[in-house]
């Protein structure tokens, strides 16, 4: 049995982050400076430790709630809590109820770092089920530039090297730049998506909150 805590930065001593290193094997959407930014938007952020009997972390959960209805609400936990994923309980939720006055909480996790975790292990050991709709895309955009510029091409997709070898006729370049205009970023953002025909994910204030973090 755990004992679940809400993390406060201005009462627990170690930094959400540090704790995240402590405990290993976490997703880059569980740290707290991706909380920040979903925070800038209409997910509202919640962290949560769970203490096990001799007081050692036995899980690091980051969620966002939002609700739907006066009383209803999603919590969701964007790349999957961080430890034992059994552990998370009716006294959990009980207390995501309580804080956010809500009667009705749909709990969503989706799990996303490698920690052997399928969904039927998943299902097997806390009793998860697989959603039929999906909150965010189980896909990312993570690029590991520690590899030479030789590697990152072949690793890049036979449309992609096309589309690189043409943009050489525009003779861009790349400059590296601390005083970001988001404005300009949103007029190219906006201008892609149209073109693409994607639905817009980011909003201007979420830009520029990650932007500016």
């Amino acid at each position: 049995m755990v004992t679940w805590i809400e993390y406060d930065e201005n009462i627990i001593e170690k930094k959400w982050d540090v704790l995240l290193d402590e405990i290993g094997c976490h997703h880059y959407m569980q740290g707290f400076s991706w909380g920040e930014f979903k925070n800038a938007s209409s997910w509202q952020v919640s962290r949560w430790i769970a203490y096990d009997e001799s007081g050692k972390i036995s899980v690091l959960l980051q969620g966002f709630i939002k609700k739907i209805l006066p009383h209803i609400a999603i919590f969701w936990v964007p790349g999957g809590a961080s430890g034992d994923f059994s552990k998370i309980d009716y006294f959990l939720t009980k207390k995501i109820k309580n804080k956010y006055n809500v009667h009705v909480l749909h709990f969503r996790q989706s799990v996303l770092i490698e920690n052997g975790l399928t969904t039927k292990s998943m299902s097997q050991v806390a009793g998860w089920k697989k959603s039929h709709q999906s909150i965010s895309n189980p896909q990312s955009m993570l690029l590991d530039i520690s590899l030479d510029t030789e590697k990152l091409r072949l690793n890049l997709s036979r449309n992609w090297r096309h589309n690189l070898k043409r943009s050489k006729k525009y003779n861009l370049s790349i400059k590296e730049t601390d005083d970001v205009k988001i404005q300009d970023v949103m007029l190219i953002y906006e201008s892609m998506c149209a073109y693409k025909k994607l639905p817009q994910p980011y909003s201007t204030d979420e830009l520029r909150h990650l932007f500016e973090k």
